[in-house]
């Protein structure tokens, strides 16, 4: 019963919140003056605290109240920086500054930012910000300049971008990039203009110049003008007509409009079109100066041709005045205008806009992505804001852009017609404001170059837009980043392009033969040119076929069990069946075809009530994005020929560069069918559902990133590529550039980029493949016969172990090592040759079932299929779940008290089943000593009286990134293959740790929290997270540890990796000796640096000693004892030596045994006052090992409550334990 009554109206309740003041005023009174004769007691601290919060409550009400313009999401205090300073510069800028410092101005009153009222320009913004005193004219020198254009040489030059040096000055400046600035040239769709661009497919720049310049035909050629543009010229300077361009265009004047008289859109087109000479008043737009007087004089805008330049009447460029500028163009089919690409991409249809020729000579039209990527040049640029540097001001602008980038700077910039920043970008430029350690990691700079050219495929260029912004900002260098296509990346690293060659090409695809050549997959020599490159694998991309969640398209997806390559082609082509057929399209893809080529329904894929009669409405991004060319590639192999994206059908084709119309597209109309990014699809899978695709191995394969990463959902995943060229001078700057793409730093920036990182095991290949370019230290390794290619296929939860060992070996063998996923059951067909093309490894991460293979020790023999192959199974690594809290919260302490968890706790926590499901499918309800009977809840102390009455909030890994996930629910979950799984439905969500830090955060600011992750992910991690005891078979509570997981006493959630060889003496040449790279101490080394247990020296020794007596395996003089002279199969190799070993694990072992050092000793000397809060409230990881058999309390179970934890992929749990048997040879 609480202390004081609820009174049931606000009268009452009002009464009682009066007295409650009163009875703190005695208490305090009371306390103080020791008063005993006060009548009004409270009789404990618990009541006490309750009348003190209720008050609390009530003053934060009042303060709210008095000072509504607080704001929990406001500028951090710290950033509230007095300062008193001076802005001006350009007029473009002027609009968003003023919104920028009006909006600040309530969050940080105490900085005073004085923006000029009347703006001059971008060269007044230069010379005025790099003024020490009055200049020349008069003008008061400026704290911070705007400038809407790249600084000229001639003002401030700089290595970065972002640290200038004025050159008339001492002044040094910081350049910050405030938003993104294009203009877009438009016509009337349907008009004179518009048809003659579609003949020309666009204009170039000197077409352009020709249409807008003031200067005759002569005085264009003598200023450098190609003539050659006009493929129709009339010689007459008084006419300016579309049929001047191309004779097939209409005979009209051209009729030119833009912004107003140098205004910053005038100055923008005028500076690109005319350069130098605009800004030495030679050449311009024709302005009011008529070279005739004809009818088409135009009345208040800019006059010069018959048909003049029309320009709004205003003096500053305004929404209202562009729009007159459409409505003129939508009215006049020979007139041509620029405005801001925002309000021209938001216009209705009556308008069309003008592909531009960029540098490359592509025609490009304006998007979103042509000018973040760059490609749309050169009328799109950054606006940027430069300050003195000196601390008072750059404190003052950190606040003044932490304001600017939030959600609300954010729209501000909308609002005046321009594009925010990216968010990578965003949290650089706060970086270079502040030189934020913590933003730059551990990032090396070259001492080499300060200039890196990287160019090639759009796919990859978000990705290294992203490191190229942050290591430029970090390194004081230049790196200059285009994107075009994989060819010309290929063409310019190799230096068989016509343009210089570049450092760095990037690609989405591998090199063609036509292109480079290679004999271990990543060191190419390039055809045409005597250059060399070296591939580096920098991220995974991917595109996603989805529909509607609960749709009529995702039902009858689902019932078909997914989609073909050919079903998508029939859905997608601009063919008729017909022509399909007779390009061997299988019709078997539409079994129930309506025989009518004009309609596409989803009946004619299946006859069943989940596919209707209804036509397949289709959509898909923009013409101009990657993702369009990328699925065409794949889906629609005639593409380059005449075949296209269906936009005959009834619905059209949809297609938008906005994502969210996408996906609203697809929320409003349930029979469509889309494709995009797979990050689009993970940001919005509650509305959408990705397809199955049925992959090379005739396998339907969901899009996740696992299955991504390994390849297996092909075809519609790529890996990206950086191919550096291996010269000194370009290895100088790429090799510190890319590790620092390839370290934690570069794997989060990802998620900015939208692609998906390699694994990890992957990025430490990747790191010792360019050390190795390097030429660092090399030592002896036995390698099979150079050349040669050696194929694995199975376990996912080996996959990155093996793609790093087989990487290694690669980069010192000079041999290809393949490697596919799929699953344990998937190896096992590979290897036995029952599915797909044969390998010569099969991975595997549980025993041989009954109906795969007869195991006889660590021989197999296939069964079932038409093969007489034999088998070797050598383990090679073992793995283990571990459970973690964060130290000192309820969950921590509970576990304390318990001993550690049951299997049948750890189900009732994390299972989808109520514990009526539960007990009916084998849970023990005694592991529930004290249940509230409530379904809804899962509380601590239901496990335990003394333990917290909180909700168990629960944590894991991603279920569309990790095995772990799976490998949990099969290990713990009775009623797995039912559909028993992790509870989605409880109070608090699971959260899912897609990257470390995330879950990290949530654990550690939440103490009921409980979370399983692999071992890898505790061992970074341990110095933060306390290991949870899991109760083995014998009953005993036993700590994760490596020694616990090898010995087998950690039996529930641990399993040992095998890769089952082919026992065959043409192939084992290959074999063995990656197998004994395996189990040598510099495999080890890289099983531990990869997150998995090592299998202990004694039986490594067996193994290796034992696969000396295989008939056909190589002699080794290393393993085998034998005389030194090699066979004549195997050949010497190099492998990174030990300079290259320690630089490819530092980065994951480094924290570990450091850790294991500093807390190893503090244990020692007993001293738990110099330990962190984490390490003094943990076991320490070392002390673990010494005690891993004895149970953590003397607490027995009533019963053992798991006989065996050996279960494989597929969540089946074999018979017997093989693992420890005699070895038996054949």
């Amino acid at each position: 019963m609480p202390f004081f009554p609820r009174y049931p109206n606000e009268g009452e309740e009002e009464k009682n919140r009066i007295f409650l003041y009163r009875v703190v005023g005695d208490v305090i009174v009371s306390e103080f003056f020791r008063d005993e004769s006060r009548s009004v007691v409270i009789k404990t601290k618990i009541e006490l605290l309750f009348v003190c919060s209720q008050i609390l409550s009530d003053i934060m009400k009042l303060l709210l109240a008095l000072f509504p313009l607080v704001s929990v999401a406001s500028v951090a205090a710290n950033y509230c920086h007095p300062a008193d300073l001076l802005i001006g510069g350009s007029s473009d800028e002027q609009p968003l500054v003023k919104k920028w410092i009006d909006g600040y101005k309530t969050e940080c009153p105490e900085t005073n930012l004085i923006l000029e009222e009347v703006p001059c320009s971008s060269s007044c913004g230069a010379r005025r910000v790099c003024s020490e005193g009055q200049t020349y004219e008069g003008e008061t020198p400026l704290d911070v300049g705007t400038l809407s254009r790249p600084w000229r040489e001639m003002e401030a030059v700089s290595n970065n971008g972002f640290l200038y040096q004025c050159v008339d000055s001492q002044r040094q400046l910081v350049s910050i990039d405030a938003a993104l600035y294009a203009l877009s040239f438009v016509v009337g769709t349907g008009g004179a203009a518009h048809e003659c661009i579609i003949i020309t497919g666009g204009l170039t720049l000197d077409q352009l110049r020709w249409i807008y310049s003031n200067l005759s035909r002569a005085e264009l050629i003598e200023n450098g003008w190609d003539p050659d543009s006009l493929e129709n010229d009339d010689m007459n300077d008084n006419t300016h007509l579309w049929s001047e361009l191309d004779a097939r265009c209409a005979n009209e004047e051209i009729l030119i409009s833009g912004g107003p008289y140098m205004s910053a859109d005038h100055q923008f087109v005028a500076v690109e079109l005319f350069g130098d000479l605009f800004d030495s008043s030679v050449e311009d737009i024709p302005i009011d100066v008529p070279r005739n007087t004809g009818p088409d004089t135009f009345l208040e805008y800019y006059t010069s041709r018959p048909s003049s330049l029309e320009a709004s009447a205003s003096t500053t460029s305004s929404w209202n005045d562009s729009h007159d500028l459409l409505h003129h163009v939508k009215n006049n089919g020979a007139a041509i205008t620029f405005v801001k690409y925002q309000l021209a991409a938001e216009y209705d249809n009556t308008i069309s806009l003008v592909p531009i020729e960029n540098n490359y000579g592509n025609m490009v039209y304006p998007s979103y992505s042509s000018i973040l990527s760059q490609d749309y040049f050169p009328f799109a640029r950054k606006m940027h804001i430069n300050m003195v540097k000196n601390e008072n001001t750059l404190r003052a602008m950190k606040g003044f852009f932490e304001f600017a980038y939030s959600a609300r700077g954010s729209e501000m910039v909308e609002e005046v017609g321009y594009f925010p920043l990216a968010a990578w970008e965003q949290k650089v430029m706060l970086a270079v404001l502040d030189d934020d350690a913590e933003t730059w990691g551990d990032i090396t700079c070259s001492d080499g170059p300060s200039v890196m050219e990287i160019d090639g495929s759009l796919t990859a260029f978000p990705v290294a837009k992203v490191w190229s912004d942050v290591f430029r900002a970090k390194c004081n260098v230049d790196i200059k980043v285009r994107g075009g296509s994989s060819r010309r990346g290929a063409e310019r690293v190799c230096g068989t392009s016509a343009q210089n060659k570049v450092d760095i090409g990037m690609m989405s695809r591998d090199f063609t033969s036509s292109e480079a050549v290679s004999r271990n997959g990543y060191e190419y020599e390039c055809v045409g040119s005597s250059n060399k490159v070296v591939q580096i694998e920098a991220a995974v991309e991917a595109v996603v076929v989805v529909t509607k969640v609960g749709g009529v398209a995702e039902k009858c997806i689902g019932r078909l069990g997914g989609l073909t390559i050919p079903q998508l082609r029939w859905i997608y082509s601009s063919f008729t069946e017909n022509q399909l057929r007779y390009e061997d399209w299988s019709f078997e893809s539409t079994p129930n075809s309506d025989g009518d080529q004009s309609t596409h329904l989803w009946s004619e894929l299946l006859d069943h009530p989940d596919c209707p009669a209804t036509e397949i409405k289709i959509s898909g991004p923009a013409d101009d994005t990657t993702f369009i060319d990328l699925f065409a590639d794949e889906v629609l192999p005639s593409y380059e020929d005449g075949e296209d994206y269906a936009s005959n059908r009834p619905d059209g084709f949809f297609q938008s560069e906005s994502e969210p119309e996408l996906v609203q597209y697809l929320v409003e109309n349930e029979d469509a069918i889309s494709f995009f990014s797979y990050s689009l699809y993970a940001r919005n899978d509650d509305k959408v559902s990705a397809a199955k695709i049925l992959n090379d191995n005739d396998e339907y394969i969901e899009p996740l990133q696992t299955s991504i990463q390994d390849g297996s959902y092909a075809p519609l995943s790529w890996r990206i590529y950086m191919n550096v060229r291996k010269d000194p001078g370009s290895l100088a700057m790429a090799v510190p550039y890319l590790e620092m793409g390839l370290s934690d730093m570069g794997t989060e920036l990802m998620q900015f980029s939208g692609h998906l990182p390699i694994p990890e095991s992957e990025r430490m290949v990747m790191k010792a493949r360019i050390r190795a370019a390097t030429g660092v230290e090399k030592e002896h390794l036995e390698c099979g016969p150079a050349g040669e290619i050696v194929s694995m296929a199975g376990s996912t939860t080996l996959y990155n172990l093996v793609r790093l060992l087989g990487g290694m070996y690669e980069i010192g063998c000079g041999v290809k090592v393949q490697v596919e996923g799929g699953g344990s059951r998937f190896g096992a067909d590979r290897v036995c040759g029952g599915a797909g093309p044969p390998v010569d490894i099969g991975l595997m991460s549980r025993e041989w079932y009954d109906d795969e293979g007869v195991q006889n020790g660590i021989n197999v023999q296939c069964n079932d299929w038409d093969t007489d192959r034999n088998l070797l199974q050598i383990p090679v690594a073992s793995t283990g779940i571990v459970l973690v809290t964060a130290s000192g919260g309820d969950a921590k302490k509970c576990v304390d008290i318990l001993g550690g968890l049951t299997k049948d706790q750890l189900r009732w926590i994390y299972s989808s089943y109520n514990e009526k499901e539960l007990e009916e499918t084998g849970w023990d309800p005694s592991s529930l000593p004290n249940p509230d009977f409530d379904p809804q809840t899962h509380l601590w102390s239901e496990l335990h009286s003394d333990c917290a009455s909180t909700e168990i909030l629960l944590t894991g890994p991603s279920d569309l990134t990790e095995d772990v996930y799976y490998d949990f629910m099969e290990e713990v979950f009775d009623d797995y293959d039912n559909g028993e799984e992790i509870a989605t439905d409880r109070p608090n969500q699971y959260v899912s740790g897609e990257s470390n830090s995330i879950a990290v955060s949530f654990l550690l600011e939440n103490g009921a929290a409980l979370g399983f992750f692999g071992t890898g992910f505790y061992k970074r991690n341990a110095d933060a997270l306390s290991p949870v005891p899991i109760q083995n078979s014998a009953g005993s509570f036993v700590l994760p540890h490596d020694s616990t997981i090898q010995t087998g006493s950690y039996d529930l959630l641990a399993k040992s990796l095998y890769m089952n060889v082919n026992n065959d003496v043409e192939t084992l040449p290959s074999t063995i000796p990656l197998i004994r790279y395996a189990l040598s101490d510099s495999g080890t080394k890289l099983v531990e640096a990869a997150g998995y247990v090592a299998i202990v020296q004694e039986k490594r020794d067996q193994f290796l000693a034992s696969l000396c007596q295989i008939e056909g395996a190589p002699p080794s003089a290393t393993f085998c004892g034998a005389p030194k002279q090699r066979s004549s199969n195997a050949s010497n190799g190099a492998i990174v030596g030990v300079v290259t070993l320690l630089v490819a694990v530092v980065a994951v072992v480094s924290v570990y045994v450091v850790r294991k050092v500093r807390y190893g000793k503090e244990a020692d000397s007993n001293d738990d006052a110099n330990l962190s809060p984490y390490a003094r409230s943990r076991t320490n990881w070392a002390e673990q090992e010494a005690t891993v058999e004895e149970p953590v309390k003397d607490f027995k179970p009533k019963q053992n409550l798991h006989q065996d934890g050996n279960a494989d992929d597929e969540g089946k749990v074999k018979e017997s334990d093989t693992s420890e048997a005699t070895p038996v040879w054949v």
